[in-house]
């Protein structure tokens, strides 16, 4: 049944969407009745799949569904990416960078739209890279009491589980050339949350 989770796990990640437990729990357990050993099979099976592979199954917080996000926090640096690939990671990193800046800990998408003015790409291209970004949960959609009719980002999901809080923080005191993390107490404070959730 180990393998059979994992195969499961692998087939029903494929296009990035968030797994079930309903359908992992019906494609591995198939008629059998003891589903309790199910959060057994499905600890062994993530083991596994972080050993083989680097990556691992991320709890969602309903507890309903999981992500299987990179387990690695250098897993970019050991692929080989396309241009398209390339462009997307860029676009990633700005939009990440730009909310965790932000005192809200989001931005209305107008203001990411302008932040992503200086990559100067066609405007379509643009739209295909944040909505696979959205597709892929490193970004989701947030409400604002206050401005209910822009529309804000925040960092989704896969962003959390996936990005390594202390290289992130480390690359954005280099981008705002401050060094002194002291400067930075409400980022500080985010990153210590993000260690914290990162593996839920």
């Amino acid at each position: 049944m180990l393998s059979l989770c994992g195969s499961a796990i692998l087939i029903l990640s494929q296009n990035c969407s968030p797994i079930k437990k309903s359908d992992l729990n019906r494609l591995v357990m198939q008629g059998h009745r003891y589903y309790r050993a199910m959060n057994a099979i499905t600890v062994a099976a993530n083991i596994r799949l972080d050993k083989d592979f680097g990556m691992r199954l991320y709890e969602l917080e309903d507890r309903s569904k999981y992500l299987l996000v990179n387990s690695r926090a250098d897993y970019a640096s050991y692929t080989k990416r396309s241009k398209t690939e390339e462009e997307q990671l860029t676009i990633l990193y700005l939009i990440l960078t730009d909310i965790f800046a932000s005192p809200e800990e989001k931005v209305s998408e107008t203001d990411m739209i302008d932040t992503l003015s200086v990559l100067g790409l066609d405007e379509r291209d643009l739209k295909k890279h944040i909505d696979t970004l959205f597709k892929k949960m490193y970004i989701t959609h947030v409400k604002d009491p206050m401005h209910q009719d822009a529309k804000f980002i925040a960092w989704g999901p896969r962003a959390e589980a996936e990005i390594d809080p202390d290289n992130f923080f480390m690359s954005f005191l280099k981008m705002t050339e401050d060094g002194n993390e002291g400067n930075w107490p409400d980022q500080k404070r985010r990153i210590e949350k993000l260690k914290s959730i990162a593996y839920r």
